[in-house]
């Protein structure tokens, strides 16, 4: 049981991270009132961004062969980089998190957009081009790389709208 919990966790990192932000942001909304959009994409920010953003930087970096035969790519320096990527997001998204200032949440949620719809789009790129059914090129990686960015993109629309409204 352990066992598959952690290994849900570790190799699943993209899927319960953006599930456990919107809940508690659900929560924070009953406790802050900030508008549930602002509570959600905080913790989104925090989650994906900073401790996704974290997580995948670590695999990148630290196990970059692990990593690219995980997502069916051959060794490569480029590995390095891409960690780097994402441990700049996470740095930003932890960031984001503590400061709740629109403009850094738009670089944030902008930036980390096309890095991610980007990544989603080159997965199906894979799949159909080289046939890659790596798990986690074809995997609920494919799907969060997409769905998550667009959520968090009207998460920082209706809170501008909201912004706008109250201002």
């Amino acid at each position: 049981m352990i066992n598959s919990i952690i290994k849900f966790i570790l190799s699943d990192f993209s899927l319960w991270t953006p599930i456990v932000a919107i809940l508690i942001g659900i929560y924070a909304n009953y406790k802050n009132h900030n508008g549930l959009s602002f509570n959600i994409l905080r913790y989104l920010l925090f989650f994906v961004a900073g401790l996704q953003g974290l997580y995948t930087a670590i695999m990148h970096i630290f196990f970059g062969d692990f990593t690219s035969a995980q997502i069916g790519w051959q060794p490569s320096p480029f590995e390095f980089e891409v960690g780097l990527a994402n441990l700049s997001y996470a740095f930003i998204g932890f960031i984001a998190f503590f400061k709740k200032d629109f403009g850094l949440w738009l670089g944030v949620v902008g930036g980390l957009s096309v890095f991610l719809i980007g990544a989603g789009f080159g997965h199906i790129y894979q799949l159909v081009a080289h046939a890659n059914h790596a798990g986690s090129n074809s995997g609920v990686i494919l799907y969060t790389d997409i769905i998550v960015p667009i959520i968090m993109i009207i998460l920082l629309y209706l809170r501008h709208k909201k912004l706008a409204i109250e201002i």
